[in-house]
């Protein structure tokens, strides 16, 4: 969800060569950049197995850079959820600013 309240939607993406294949979390973001609607203020992660699952090490880097600030909802398909940042998620981030580049400039 951005923060003008726009939901974008985002499904994993697979194939039989797995390394092509696309997490719904960086379909979502990527999809909500390329339409230009601003900020992210929260991903919902549903996954209908009854636990939670965090997002994976490729999609948690994504969000590190273009949602830092965003809610990640952890909802496990029964209405079960987690609330988290992803700075719990990431506790030692990497990002343009370790870089010596301008974050504004990327973000």
């Amino acid at each position: 969800m951005t923060e003008a309240g726009h939901i974008v939607l985002g499904c994993n993406i697979e194939n039989a060569a797995y390394s092509p294949s696309i997490c719904a979390e960086r379909v979502a973001v990527f999809s909500a950049r390329a339409q230009e609607m601003g900020r992210i203020r929260a991903i919902a992660i549903v996954t209908p197995s009854g636990a939670t699952s965090a997002p994976c090490g490729v999609c948690r880097q994504v969000l590190w850079e273009l949602a830092r600030d965003a809610d990640i909802v952890l909802e496990d398909g029964k209405g079960g959820y987690v609330v988290e940042t992803m700075r719990s998620l990431l506790p030692r981030p990497f990002g343009p600013e370790d870089l010596h580049v301008d974050p504004s400039a990327v973000s």
